[in-house]
């Protein structure tokens, strides 16, 4: 049995989102269709040197398939500003999936289903191009 561990941290994305759509046969959504965000990203693990300073041990390294389920609309929004090589925050849930390779051989993946996606303000070559929504205007009968 899969067992989920709960992830609040920073990942790197390393491939550009998909988004496909399933219909659940249980759950709460069960029947209806909805969509799933699909990335592929790895957690960084730095060692601290003798100097101080930090360097990337890829053996530590961890890999993920993010995905995140929800309403259609949300997918598209959150893929269209999802490029490769971004810092984002995901909190979530992280299972292993066991499958046969191409070659035939045993294999391990880890799957994070992400509860919230967010952008890390502090990465380098970040720009932010946001505008406020204008409000509805109330319609009065006169």
């Amino acid at each position: 049995m899969t067992e989920y561990k709960a992830f609040s941290n920073t990942v790197v994305v390393f491939k550009e989102p998909t988004i496909s759509q399933i219909v659940p046969k249980s759950g709460p959504n069960a029947g209806k269709e909805t969509s799933v965000l699909e990335f592929k990203a790895y957690k960084p693990h730095f060692v601290k040197q003798q100097d101080g300073s930090f360097q990337q041990d890829k053996d530590g390294t961890e890999f993920f398939s993010v995905r995140y389920y929800g309403k259609e609309s949300s997918a598209k929004r959150m893929a269209a500003g999802i490029k490769e090589g971004m810092m984002l925050e995901v909190r979530g849930d992280v299972s292993t999936r066991e499958f046969t390779g191409k070659n035939g051989k045993q294999m391990q993946e880890n799957v994070l289903t992400a509860k919230g996606i967010a952008v890390s303000l502090n990465q380098p070559g970040l720009k932010i191009d946001y505008s406020r929504p204008k409000a509805k205007e109330q319609e009065t009968e006169r």
